[in-house]
């Protein structure tokens, strides 16, 4: 009776020594690796809405860009953002910056998601003045999305 308690003690001990020792790897699935991040980011503007014509704006008014930017390393998995640029500039026929009216760098970094909120405000003027809102997104593994909306802002 002593030994096979004495085994006992011994298998336990043994099964707890090997439960401990196991050690986890990174190769887990859980976990971002962006040599395998294989999706740049997706951007999404829901407002201005863009109806494919023009879109049009009076001096004084409250400009407002909302949007969404999410990123995926593959499919159903997500990954990591490392930045994202937010920017309104005035621009001429040939699409040259000419004024830059705002610049925003929203705190993304490790994120797999965010959402935007900027408004603008352009107080005076007296000529039409064509405008372009820029997201430009980056992911780890260097991964970009670069979209565009124009607008025009008029007395």
């Amino acid at each position: 009776m002593k030994i096979s308690i004495r085994l006992v003690c011994l298998l336990g001990l043994i099964f707890v020594c090997n439960l401990f020792s196991c050690k986890k790897s990174n190769n887990n699935d859980l976990f971002y690796n962006s040599l395998h991040d294989t999706i740049p980011p997706v951007n999404a503007i829901s407002v201005p809405i863009n109806t494919g014509g023009t879109i049009t704006y009076h001096y004084g008014d409250y400009i407002h860009f909302v949007g969404t930017v999410t990123d995926l390393e593959t499919a159903y998995k997500s990954g990591k953002l490392s930045s994202l640029i937010l920017e309104v500039n005035q621009v001429n026929l040939s699409d040259s910056n000419i004024r830059n009216y705002l610049t925003s760098t929203p705190n993304v970094d490790g994120k797999d998601g965010f959402t935007f909120n900027e408004q603008l405000i352009i107080p005076v003027g007296t000529l039409p003045i064509q405008c372009k809102f820029t997201i430009t997104s980056t992911d780890y593994s260097g991964r970009k999305d670069k979209d565009s909306l124009y607008f025009q802002v008029i007395n």
